[in-house]
């Protein structure tokens, strides 16, 4: 992986593929560092195959490549081949945005509409005024969810509009609180949106496959895994944790998960042995076994629940019997999970609320007040390795690293750092 020729060989494939205007998903299980292409990465999980970094930093801090400002949201930076693509508000307009990698200086723009009422009270600007979720990057085209549902399909070549969607007045979806901010899935030839309920859209022309009204979204992304041979869409929604096939949209099971507020922002994470986690404020995380019986139904039977592993926006990963993530919020600590019993093995305050990123054998930690920290985790502790500064202000999106350079954004800039 980290032999040069190699490395050199890759970098101008990707160059060439961009020339054709390819973006794409792996399947889940198929891992490369080439690309950033969805919410969490190749396969939404924040594990990538990279090169060994060094813990050799700089003593006065990572020095951006480059760094301009952007407007307001949370949406992951997606990276493929050499443009960045992503989701921010510019006064009364979303904007869908393609970027230069090399110096983060804008290719095209797709603005819309999107005006916001602070008056509305079925919604709240608190956290912000969006858009929050993450685009999705297939043969050429992205999908991005705005704000208040506005769905479109674009060409990464140039910006143009293929085919658009109002999910609220076509498709009669509910707003949640703080805005949609769950992040599009690919399936076959299909992108799944979870807006009101779930719905599969024809990737090509935007028209309807499917629709599942038995349940509202919430502000989680969905995941899809194949557990006792069934492949399953598995999102945290309204108040619980559902799962639905994805070539009809029929639900094959569904367990409560609700805080007073119904809230859930946490990504479910699944593991091969079919065990399912997910957290909430109040509820705390609750482990899950999945089971298939039949094609058209799945069991989910709980394993255990513990009250005090609440995770909110931050992620979590899970490598072998072991589970890392920053659990709590002003008072927030970095812990180790184990799968089968949810002990807490160890817990460290050393990092603020983060998300995170796992490259070879190295964690890289992204806190909420931008400090970026190179870290082992292991069984017996957090080790942190080097440390720096890269952002300042409310810095809840997750960053995309590709190779060895990391894109990071918060409410008002986006920059790019080479590390070591």
């Amino acid at each position: 992986m980290t032999h040069k020729n190699v490395n050199g060989m890759r970098c101008r494939l990707r160059v060439a593929l961009v020339a054709i205007t390819a973006c794409w998903t792996m399947h889940a299980g198929s891992r490369a560092f080439a690309d950033w292409p969805q919410w969490g990465g190749t396969t939404r999980d924040f594990i990538v195959d990279g090169p060994e970094l060094s813990d050799e930093w700089p003593a006065d801090g990572l020095k951006a490549k480059w760094r301009r400002s952007l407007g307001e949201g949370y949406s992951q930076i997606l990276v493929v081949g050499d443009r960045l693509f992503t989701h921010f508000r510019n006064g009364d307009d979303e904007v869908i945005a393609a970027l230069s990698a090399s110096d983060g200086k804008t290719i095209w723009e797709h603005k819309y509409p999107a005006p916001l009422d602070p008056a509305d009270k079925s919604m709240t600007l608190q956290y912000g005024q969006g858009p929050n979720a993450t685009p999705l990057c297939v043969d050429g085209r992205l999908y991005a969810l705005g704000f208040k549902g506005r769905l479109n399909c674009i060409d990464a070549a140039n910006g143009k509009v293929l085919w658009s969607h109002g999910m609220v007045a076509d498709f009669g979806a509910k707003i949640p609180y703080f805005g949609n901010s769950s992040s599009p899935i690919q399936h076959k030839k299909t992108v799944l949106v979870i807006a009101g309920g779930i719905t599969a859209f024809d990737l090509e022309s935007g028209s309807e496959v499917w629709r599942n009204r038995d349940f509202n979204g919430s502000y989680a992304s969905p995941m899809m895994a194949t557990i006792d041979g069934v492949l399953q869409v598995i999102a945290a929604v309204e108040g619980e944790i559902v799962a639905v096939n994805p070539d009809n949209g029929k639900t094959l099971w569904r367990v409560e998960h609700a805080n007073q507020w119904k809230t859930n922002l946490f990504t479910p994470v699944i593991g091969k042995d079919g065990l399912v986690f997910l957290s909430s404020e109040q509820v705390g995380g609750r482990m899950l076994a999945v089971s298939a019986e039949g094609i058209d139904r799945s069991e989910a039977t709980q394993l255990w629940l513990k009250p005090k592993i609440q995770v909110n926006f931050s992620n979590m990963i899970r490598v072998g019997e072991l589970m890392f993530t920053s659990v709590g919020d002003t008072a927030s600590h970095v812990v180790a999970v184990n799968v089968k019993t949810g002990d807490v093995i160890w817990r460290d305050r050393a990092m603020k609320t983060s998300n995170f990123i796992r490259t070879g054998n190295r964690f890289l930690m992204f806190d909420n007040e931008g400090l970026l920290a190179l870290t082992s985790l292991t069984a017996e502790k957090m080790t942190i390795h080097a440390r720096s500064q890269l952002l300042d202000d409310r810095c809840w999106t997750a960053p995309s690293l590709v190779e060895k350079t990391l894109y990071v954004r918060n409410r008002k800039e986006i920059a790019a750092f080479d590390l070591p």
